[in-house]
């Protein structure tokens, strides 16, 4: 399910891999999250456990995670988001608005990004985590939502992606966007370093900007011997927003491999906004 869902989120940065499908939606209640609880100066969500280093050896080969660093301190920016921002304050600035699941393990994710080889080189080109939970001060929004993003060597996030609780492509009122989320969403995502940044204006710009730009691509059928999948992808990429690029991206359909009794169809969908 993990690679599906970076398929969808990252649709923007790798088109490619929207060929993976998207997972159906979840939702949890209150006791399945806790809030964010980073201490500026650590470098992971956990407050309590330290930097690891890790070494495992098999054969003749041995893989060593490089310790994060704690050396500077950092702390919740004034204007918040996370684009633009070091690692460590977007984290620190996620804990305003968003509750992650107690099962992310995030310091984790972020000893294995740090990973080097036998040669002190870097195994993975690319840092990216993924952080499950909901927005906390979203009254009568209860999705798990996935927060994907990259950062850079020099710990700077260059892209970062949610995935919506509903879709403002089929949204046309005030109230059909609230539903959507999509403000908290990008708030959350960029702070308030755009002044003009309201409700009214998320609404609007979506409604009359990005809603002309979207593309609805052909239907993709996939038919092996176990698997059955038809899907569909609407997408408005690079959209110039508040100094950054945003993306939308909606990817639909059926699938064999999400039919349960409480999915007899085998429907998924997946929807998110992000920004580079």
């Amino acid at each position: 399910m993990l690679g599906r869902h970076l398929a969808c989120v990252i649709a923007g940065v790798d088109l490619v891999l929207i060929l993976a499908g998207c997972a159906p939606s979840q939702t949890a209640d209150e006791s399945t999250v806790s809030p964010i609880t980073y201490q500026p100066g650590q470098s992971a969500i956990s407050p309590t456990a330290p930097a690891p280093t890790v070494s495992t050896s098999t054969g003749a080969s041995s893989v060593t995670s490089a310790p994060i660093s704690t050396q500077v301190a950092f702390s919740q920016s004034p204007q918040g988001g996370c684009i633009g921002q070091a690692i460590d304050t977007c984290l620190a600035n996620l804990q305003t608005s968003f509750q992650v699941s107690p099962t992310e393990n995030i310091q984790r994710q972020m000893a294995d990004n740090a990973a080097v080889d036998v040669n002190g080189k870097r195994i993975r080109t690319r840092s990216i985590l993924t952080i499950a939970g909901n927005l906390s001060r979203w009254e009568g929004i209860d999705n798990l939502e996935m927060i994907d993003l990259e950062y850079t060597q020099t710990r700077l996030v260059n892209y970062i992606g949610i995935s919506l609780p509903g879709d403002p492509e089929l949204a046309n009122t005030t109230e059909e966007y609230q539903k959507t989320a999509i403000y908290e969403s990008i708030a959350l995502l960029i702070g308030s370093s755009c002044p003009d940044l309201s409700a009214d204006y998320v609404y609007k710009f979506f409604q009359n900007t990005v809603k002309p730009k979207i593309i609805r691509e052909d239907k993709t059928t996939t038919i092996d011997e176990t698997h059955a999948d038809t899907s569909y992808f609407h997408k408005a990429l690079d959209i110039p927003f508040c100094g950054h690029k945003l993306s939308y991206t909606r990817l639909f359909g059926y699938s064999t491999d999400d039919i349960s009794l409480d999915n007899p169809k085998g429907v998924y969908s997946r929807v998110s906004v992000s920004f580079k």
